[in-house]
């Protein structure tokens, strides 16, 4: 099978986790690039299309070209693009493309997510559900194995915690701001590692030995650099919205595969029982300081107990199985397209 392969960006973060990342290792099927601008000569070229994080008067156009051609087209998303919170500052550009995904989840023959919750939102926005498959965020546990860490140099820090983000999510981490701070000053012998987006607001009055600050690169440098760090802790911060729990474990999976135990809220995708979770912010502290007094013996008891979980469920050669299904479903089933005639 051919199957050409449109993303936003190939090259971000949500393509390795679900587009160019694992299709790469699908076997037996052939990948081809394509762009919004693709022509029908390009499309013609495939047995249907794959459209990573559709949206847009453009996208529905050209989902519209695979349709006329007869190809199957499949849909995936990994965002509640209808209820973005107004401080996020996509909120408006979303808001004003939301109703192109409804479009275009109600014309594929298959959509693809990333969450249970965002399955429900999703439901309850297109009114259909029989063609909606949920597809976990995974890893690519075989790049990870191959990875050797050598000795690292002694620190004046006992431990360190790692919180990755983008700017997308500077208000996340300012409504955790004052904990963050308390937990900085409190315990010295801590490392706090900030990679991505660097919240100036909150480290400007601290000391700055009290913290690094990681810059975003592509995703497996990303990813090498996490592993470099080797975090004893991964903290998410997350507050309470519809949007948030839609959100994907992808942070818990770079922590883990890092080599760190993970702080995350108590929600059904953090719900791991290698995941030491947090209601409040105030809990978050809680769950922090618990994890420092523990001894390296038991953190090192969760990590394992998170890495086999990961093994078992969250690779990308068990989470592929699952696309090979929907690939094998959409193959048997020819795309039909129904064409008002015109009157004599």
């Amino acid at each position: 099978m051919k199957l050409g392969v449109l993303s936003v960006d190939p090259n971000d973060g949500t393509s390795y986790y679900r587009s160019w990342g694992p299709l790469s290792q699908l076997p037996e099927i052939q990948l081809k690039e394509l762009t919004i601008q693709s022509s029908w000569k390009d499309v013609m070229q495939v047995d249907g299309v794959f459209m990573q994080r559709p949206f847009g008067a453009d996208a529905v156009q050209f989902a519209h070209k695979v349709k006329k051609q007869c190809k199957f087209l499949w849909c995936d998303w990994d965002d509640n693009v209808f209820e973005v919170p107004q401080l996020n500052p996509g909120a408006d550009y979303f808001k004003a493309h939301a109703p192109s995904v409804i479009d275009l989840s109600l014309m594929a023959d298959a959509v693809s997510l990333s969450t249970n919750t965002l399955t429900e939102v999703f439901s309850a926005a297109i009114k259909r559900r029989d063609h909606i498959h949920l597809i976990p965020n995974a890893v690519d546990y075989t790049w990870y194995d191959k990875l050797k860490p050598l000795p690292r140099p002694d620190t004046q820090y006992k431990m360190s915690i790692l919180w990755r983000g983008s700017a997308s999510q500077s208000d996340e981490i300012r409504y955790f701001a004052p904990q963050i701070e308390y937990l900085i000053l409190k315990h010295p012998e801590v490392l706090w590692i900030f990679q991505g987006y660097k919240p100036y607001f909150l480290l400007q009055n601290l000391p700055e030995n009290a913290f690094r600050y990681i810059p975003w690169s592509d995703i497996p440098e990303c990813f090498v650099r996490q592993y470099q760090v080797q975090p004893d802790i991964m903290a998410i911060t997350l507050s309470d919205t519809r949007f948030n729990r839609c959100r994907s474990h992808g942070a818990w999976l770079e922590g883990t595969m890092a080599g760190a135990v993970c702080v995350a809220p108590a929600w059904e995708e953090w719900d791991h029982k290698s995941i030491m979770n947090y209601e409040t912010p105030n809990q978050f502290v809680d769950r922090i300081e618990a994890l420092i007094s523990m001894s390296a013996e038991q953190r090192k008891e969760l990590h394992t107990c998170a890495i086999n979980e990961i093994k078992s469920e969250y690779t990308w050669d068990v989470t592929n199985k699952q696309r090979m299904r929907v690939l094998e479903q959409l193959g048997q089933t020819p795309s039909q397209v129904a064409v008002q005639l015109l009157p004599r």
